[in-house]
């Protein structure tokens, strides 16, 4: 951990910088070590034993205010919602879930709405390991149907994008791919959205 907080760092000088990590098996234990390797803002969803876990990590003094962070007990969701020039942004990690997509999906897609409309958010952005490629048409499972109509219908409903590479893979180390992995943003955002 000590090395991605190292690079994280470097990398929060100037613009707005926010570094969404899953699967970081993190939990509350872990606060002290976590503030004094990073020291700057986060906000930690924590894990449940050696599974789950994400983070955001951020420099306040990016924003010109930090409106609220929300975080799932179940280690699968953190948000921060900060201004910036006027403008509202909204940033979540996720990492989904291997079952019950559809259960998942609708929680976190109903509370991101419900934060965009309580707080005038303008935009929204959402990173993580989604354990669904919800590009996909031939899903074998009704399940995972479901939670990609889901996602599907709240990139449509909030004028969002996807910025992956889904006809091949959106991750990748050494010869290991995925194609699970997204960011979602405004869809003007993005060169060429899907």
């Amino acid at each position: 951990m000590q090395r991605i907080l190292n690079n994280a760092n470097k990398s929060t000088k100037g613009e707005i910088t926010i570094i969404g990590l899953q699967e970081t098996h993190l939990n509350d234990t872990h606060t002290n070590r976590l503030n004094h390797q990073w020291r700057l803002q986060y906000v930690m969803s924590p894990s449940e034993g050696n599974a789950k876990g994400t983070l955001l990590l951020y420099d306040e003094r990016n924003f010109d205010s930090i409106i609220m962070t929300d975080r799932d007990p179940g280690g699968r969701w953190a948000i921060l919602i900060a201004n910036k020039n006027d403008v509202t942004y909204l940033f979540c990690s996720v990492y989904g879930p291997k079952q019950r997509h559809q259960e998942f999906y609708a929680r976190l897609t109903e509370n991101i709405n419900t934060l965009t409309l309580a707080h005038q958010v303008n935009e929204i952005f959402v990173q993580g390991d989604l354990n669904l490629n919800f590009h996909k048409n031939n899903l074998n499972n009704v399940d995972k149907r479901n939670a990609a109509t889901l996602i599907k219908t709240f990139i449509y409903t909030n004028r969002l994008a996807t910025l992956s590479n889904v006809n091949t893979h959106t991750w990748q180390r050494r010869t290991n791919t995925s194609t699970l992995n997204f960011i979602i943003g405004p869809w003007n955002t993005f060169p060429n959205p899907t």
